[in-house]
């Protein structure tokens, strides 16, 4: 006797998967039933029970005979359930498999499927297939595909006589209401027949009854049912395709390379010659198109243009495209080294193209003239471009123990300061088989490296090379200018940068060297014991590289310890004055002042990387008068509109008393003469606010004018 039991939480044959799969069976070798289950694909599974049964052969020259009885299957599918109407039967010899009986029928619809006679092992064919309206989502769930926006009903007739060595088929199908994404094929339908190891087919294609795409082939094939050497065979083809204003979208059935595809393509096209050396005749012609591409994280619009074949090449003539407010078009010639081997030689011009949109880690907006050369696979992209806007993006500065918390365990200022760790690790996504060879790469006015902590403007030029999946980046950029906020816990103040360098490795994981100096001004709170006390600047020093920054900061021209820097930082106070007031660092008003510029800053950080075309903003509480941080706010807002020129924009509210815009308004414009020698030009009100319970402010704000020159010189 034999009892078995076998699962198995996956399996694969070819393009079938399975999972969750039990066979058990019991009896003996010659005699036993057996019963099995499995999940099939996605969303589909198969249910099945029977006997099995090993009979001598009638003569002793003859083989064993061997005897698969299918007594019940369920075949469950999306939306459906097939179930077999009658026992089947399988019979196995040495030269065929004898199939009788076996007809499913669907139970929620009218489907039927149809198989009987002998399919060959050593001997002849001679077997017939018939499907009626079998769901066509039904198929991509069995080769676990996608099945979102799949539909339509597939009717199939087939016959398969002949040898595995030489095999003869012919049939028709058809494909109705069917749809794969946005593609829509009311009706389909088509012929094929093989022997003699050529392929004869057409299909067709319908909408409201008109006949919208016709293509006949005739192909040298080799399609044995067994194993073969090649199965392209050195004869003539022939390929005749003509179309009008077929929609695009099927684009998104054949590769998931581009999604939410729309226009339209029309074309006379006709193939000969054989699959070494084709030659090739018409025209295709492509309208209004537009497409996603989830790799780039961009979308490509008004797509048009014109393909002309002629003897072995295609000529673009041109294709345009848009993509945000910019264009790319695209010239040159395909050649097809063989019929599936098609070599480019393409030239790209392209004005304020957005090439790559990867949230979080970079946007490139390019214009310039590229070359894109070399086997579909494995082309090569050379040339010069200057990006004209664009991001950076590098880990937030994860080192955030700047000053030893342990120093700093006796004092009430520890309990406000946590470490943090932010941000994943720059990761780029792009087009795996492209090659780029030395591109270089200048940066225009409006190329930025950014965090959630940083908003700093590059210059400078870089070379950009890619081997497989890996991007080497070698050069330095230089800072020019820009933000850094310096966060501690819940709190964080806002540093200026003045000057710095990022300097790429030519590393795989495109890490980069930092070196950027950033400054900020601190107006210390008076004392008893100093009624007027100095401004003190904090320098910033930014380190490290992009992906593992650090910073560490020190006082200009004063000695001051990490812990005092931080304490002035804060709250405008040494350590020594902040732990002898009363209520210590937990005094209201500091505390209030913290917890609005943290909520500034983030909104910052949004406004900047959302979209909205400014460069810089900044919203700081306080500066209304008595030194309430309820009581005023100040809005900025700067946009660079030259290489050298920034303009800033910004205006104040006051709580607690209504002020009119107009009268609050004020604007900057800055020039950078020289490295060393810039001007700043202000008109702004001189008091933006002050508190209402104090002093009673007019409709009219005094105003001031400045003018300032600034030098400086780097050692």
């Amino acid at each position: 006797m034999l009892t078995l039991d076998a699962t198995a939480d996956s399996l694969a044959h070819g393009a079938l998967g399975f999972s969750g799969a039990a066979v058990a069976a019991h009896g003996t070798l010659d005699s036993l039933t057996w019963f099995a289950r499995s999940r099939v694909g996605g969303g589909a599974a198969v249910l099945a029970g029977g006997r099995f049964a090993k009979r001598d052969g009638a003569t002793p020259e003859s083989t064993a005979v061997r005897l698969v009885a299918i007594d019940s299957l369920a075949v469950q599918l999306p939306g459906d359930v097939w179930v077999l109407q009658q026992p089947a039967e399988l019979t196995l010899t040495d030269s065929a498999a004898t199939v009788s009986r076996l007809k499913l029928e669907s139970v929620y619809g009218s489907g039927k499927l149809s198989l009987e006679g002998d399919l060959p092992t050593r001997g002849r064919a001679n077997a017939h297939l018939q499907l009626e309206a079998f769901p066509l989502v039904g198929l991509y769930a069995l080769l676990e595909q996608d099945t979102t926006g799949v539909g339509g009903a597939v009717t199939l007739t087939a016959g398969l006589t002949g040898t595995r060595a030489s095999p003869v088929a012919s049939g028709s199908f058809s494909l109705t209401n069917g749809s794969i994404g946005e593609f829509r094929m009311p009706f389909v339908d088509g012929s094929f027949d093989y022997h003699d190891r050529r392929l004869n087919s057409a299909l067709h294609l319908w909408r409201s009854g008109q006949q919208i795409l016709d293509v006949r082939a005739y192909l040298p094939l080799d399609l044995a049912l067994q194993p073969v050497p090649r199965r392209q065979l050195p004869d003539t083809l022939s390929v005749q395709a003509t179309a009008d204003s077929v929609d695009l979208s099927v684009l998104e059935a054949l590769t998931p390379a581009v999604q939410q595809v729309t226009g339209v393509f029309s074309t006379d096209l006709g193939i000969a010659g054989t699959w070494e050396a084709p030659r090739l005749r018409g025209g295709l012609q492509i309208s209004g198109a537009t497409a996603t591409v989830p790799a780039l994280s961009v979308r490509y619009e008004d797509v048009n243009g014109r393909f002309t074949f002629s003897g072995d090449s295609i000529a673009v003539q041109p294709l345009s495209v848009r993509s945000d407010h910019g264009r790319a078009d695209v010239t040159g010639v395909v050649r097809l080294e063989r019929l599936t081997r098609p070599v480019l030689d393409l030239r790209i011009a392209a004005d304020q193209f957005k090439a790559l949109d990867l949230r979080n880690n970079v946007a490139i907006t390019a214009s310039g003239r590229l070359s894109l050369r070399g086997p579909v696979f494995g082309a090569s992209l050379t040339g010069q471009a200057k990006v004209t806007s664009g991001a950076l993006y590098f880990a937030d500065l994860v080192q955030k123990r700047i000053i030893n918390l342990d120093e700093l365990a006796d004092t009430l200022l520890a309990s406000m300061i946590e470490q943090q760790r932010l941000g994943p690790e720059f990761k780029n996504v792009f087009l795996d088989s492209l090659r780029i060879d030395d591109l270089g790469l200048e940066m225009g006015n409006d190329v930025w490296l950014r965090s959630n902590e940083a908003n700093i403007q590059l210059t400078g030029s870089v070379r950009l090379t890619k081997r497989r999946n890996f991007y080497l980046v070698s050069g330095s950029l230089q800072a020019v200018r820009g933000t850094y906020r310096l966060k501690v816990g819940v709190l964080s103040r806002d540093f200026v940068v003045t000057e710095g360098t990022v300097k790429y490795f030519g590393t795989p994981d495109q890490d980069a060297a930092l070196d950027i100096v950033a400054k900020h001004v601190v107006h210390p709170v008076p004392t008893p014991n100093q009624r007027n006390p100095e401004d003190i600047t904090v320098v910033a020093h930014i380190t490290g590289t992009l992906l593992v920054p650090k910073v560490t900061l020190e006082a200009e021209k004063r000695d001051l310890s990490q812990t005092e820097i931080i304490s002035y930082l804060l709250f405008g106070k040494s350590t020594v004055d902040l732990g002898g007031d009363q209520g210590g660092i937990a005094d209201q008003r500091a505390v209030v002042q913290s917890a609005l510029s943290l909520l500034s800053g983030e909104i910052e950080q949004t406004i900047v990387s959302g979209g909205v075309p400014v460069d810089y903003v900044e919203i700081r509480p306080g500066g209304g008068g008595q030194g309430d941080p309820l009581l005023g706010w100040q809005f900025a807002v700067g946009r660079q509109l030259g290489s050298k020129t920034f303009l800033v924009v910004n205006a104040g509210f006051c709580g607690g008393r209504p002020v009119y815009v107009s009268n609050t308004l004020g604007v900057s414009l800055q020039f950078r003469i020289s490295p060393e020698w810039r001007t700043e030009a202000s008109f702004e009100p001189a008091q933006t606010c002050v508190d209402p319970s104090v002093e009673t402010l007019g409709t009219t704000v005094p105003r001031q004018v400045g003018l300032d020159l600034f030098w400086e010189k780097r050692y």
